[in-house]
């Protein structure tokens, strides 16, 4: 297949703090590492429009893709994450936004990963159109999840869907 002819899903970065970036891929909800100069394991990588390929995560032992093209960087990947310091650069996915032990965070991170790996069976290669936070696009609702830090994110109170 052409790369012209490839898949295409875009990421659309909502929020950014200097904890966090969210955004929404699709109906999933997203977490980065806030910009800092596109810096290796430090930064979110930049807008633009990037091939992906499939690996294997080897942290977590589970099949995703990686995000290829990004400058001066590697093995960029989406993976299951609730906190962007859980992702060293990386995109983690989740059903929701929200706080967690204060924290900015995506919940319900495993569920959100196996439903979007499940619509990608059959997938080897595709594009990702990463886009910034747009000005005219007002910053999410988010709610507040008040838990126990033993407890895991997948236990606490899940945060209405975001609109």
């Amino acid at each position: 297949m052409s790369p012209d002819n490839l898949p295409r899903q875009t990421l659309q970065r909502v929020w950014q703090t200097s904890e966090a970036t969210l955004g929404r891929l699709g109906e999933y909800w997203t977490i980065e590492r806030p910009w800092a100069d596109n810096r290796p394991r430090i930064s979110c990588i930049p807008a633009g429009s990037y091939l992906c390929k499939p690996r294997i995560f080897e942290r977590g032992g589970y099949r995703t893709y990686e995000v290829t093209g990004v400058p001066g960087r590697s093995l960029i990947l989406i993976h299951i994450a609730n906190f962007a310091a859980d992702v060293l650069g990386c995109i983690g996915l989740g059903m929701e936004a929200g706080t967690l032990a204060g924290h900015m965070a995506v919940l319900r991170s495993r569920e959100a990963f196996q439903r979007w790996t499940s619509s990608m069976q059959g997938v080897d290669l595709w594009w990702l159109d990463v886009l910034d936070v747009d000005a005219d696009i007002p910053a999410p609702q988010i709610g507040v999840i008040d838990s126990h830090r033993d407890l895991e994110p997948e236990e606490t109170s899940p945060l209405p869907p975001a609109a």
